[in-house]
Formats: structure tokens, sequence, C-alpha cells
């Protein structure tokens, strides 16, 4: 048994899906936010032996996130979605790469018709590559949420940044996952695991009605944007060479987002 990682897990709306998503999961280390207030699917969950933190009314993934890294009491948080089963023999030599390199973050590749995180799909030419992550690929390596490796100690060291950022930052807010990575390569290297820890389920997250998530809408796109350079600037003034190499990442650029 795994006893230096918990798997967290954040679900909303979705009472059917996180139980069957759990029920190959007793007798690991599990956290499970509730997100939206639902005290059944609380009781439940803890009556079947999992560790239940309950939102006292519904937050976005920001606060659930959040909830997460401060009710971790492992050295390591695998963030996994809902829906995605987590194939637990994997669990120590991801912990052994992990506390070998002093790690960060660890982004292990989740696959559908092909592969869905890291992404682009060129990333499957260096999964075996396990020299530590340039900090430009910060945004890439949380995508999909699913099978997100994270040093808690290091995480919880910059959470509040995070939340404090969140209320005004529409990719803070939209991106909680990849901001906070961004955050915590200043301190630990991220790197890929070359193996899959999570399979990806069918049903697929809801969209929530997060502030600036407007993504076919231009002037949405554009506030993102300039949320996200404004970020960069905040940790550009506390690493300069750091922030330098975070920019590289082009997020809207790329994508051609904005």
């Amino acid at each position: 048994m795994v006893s230096n990682i918990t798997i967290g897990i954040t679900t909303f709306g979705r009472p059917e899906v996180v139980t069957q998503t759990v029920s190959n999961l007793r007798g690991l280390s599990v956290l499970i936010n509730v997100n939206d207030g639902d005290s059944v699917l609380a009781a439940e969950l803890r009556n079947a032996g999992f560790r239940v933190v309950l939102a006292e009314k519904p937050q976005g993934g920001l606060q659930g996130l959040a909830a997460l890294v401060r009710h971790c009491v492992t050295d390591w948080l695998l963030v996994t979605s809902d829906e995605d089963a987590v194939i637990f023999d994997e669990l120590d030599e991801l912990e052994a790469f992990a506390s070998e390199r002093k790690a960060g973050v660890v982004s292990a590749p989740v696959w559908s018709n092909g592969l869905v995180k890291p992404w682009p799909a060129s990333w499957a030419d260096r999964l075996d590559n396990p020299e530590p992550l340039h900090p430009s690929h910060f945004h890439d390596i949380a995508g999909y949420i699913s099978g997100v490796l994270l040093h808690r100690e290091t995480a919880l060291k910059h959470l509040p940044l995070i939340e404090q950022l969140g209320p005004e930052n529409n990719y803070v807010l939209i991106y909680p996952l990849a901001s906070l990575i961004a955050l915590m390569g200043m301190d630990r290297t991220a790197h890929v695991y070359p193996r899959t820890v999570t399979v990806m389920g069918e049903q697929l997250p809801g969209v929530d009605e997060i502030p600036g998530q407007a993504y076919a809408d231009p002037q949405s796109r554009r506030t993102q944007k300039s949320h996200h350079q404004e970020f960069l600037s905040i940790i550009t003034g506390m690493n300069p060479d750091y922030g330098t190499q975070l920019a590289e990442a082009r997020v809207y650029e790329k994508r051609a987002w904005a």
C-alpha cells in the first residue's frame, strides 16, 4: 500500500461518477473534496472509508484545488479527475520517481484516442526523457488535471498567492493548477513520468460558470491573455530569470487564442 501519496479528487454535481471512480481505492490514502456542498454524497463517501472535505456551498476549481492541498497529510498529492480510474499499481514507482528527483511536479501522460496530456502530441517523443522540464512547459503539463503529482509542501507554500490573485485574475481562476505549477517551479523542478497512472473516463467534466471563461468570445480571450501577462509579471518581480523562462510558453500566442 502506498503510504506517501494521497489521491486527491474534487467532484461537483456527479455523485454516481465519483462513487464509481473511487470504488476500487479502499485501503489507499484518498481525499475527496465535495465541491458542490452535497452533504448526502459526503456522508456516503465517509461511510465507505474515504477522507472527505465538504464545501459549505458550491465553489470553483481554485477552491477545490486549495482544499486538496490544505487537507493532504502525505508528502505527495496526486490530483486527478472524478471520472478517471487510478492505476494504483503504478503509485509506488511514481513516488520513487518523484522522490529521487526531488520533484515539485510530476505529470503522467493521459491517453484517449491519442495523447491528451501533456499536450501537444509531440510530447510523446519525450516521455522517456528523465531530465527536468523547461519552465515554459508549465501550462501544458497541467492541461487535463488527471495524473498530476504535486509535492505537497511546495504547493502549500505557493497556494496563498494563487488564492489572492484568483478573484481578480481570470487566468489564475480558470487555470489554477497551471498557475500553481508555475509558482512551484521556482523551488522544485517538473518532470514527466513515462507511464500513465490514470485511465481517462468516458464522462468529461462539465464547464463551471467561471468568470472570463467564454472561450468563443474574443474579448474574453483578450482579458485572459492580459491577466496571464499580469500573473507572469508578478512572478518576474519575484524572480526575473525564472519569469523570463515562463514567458517563453507563449500560452495564448501559440494556440492563436488571442
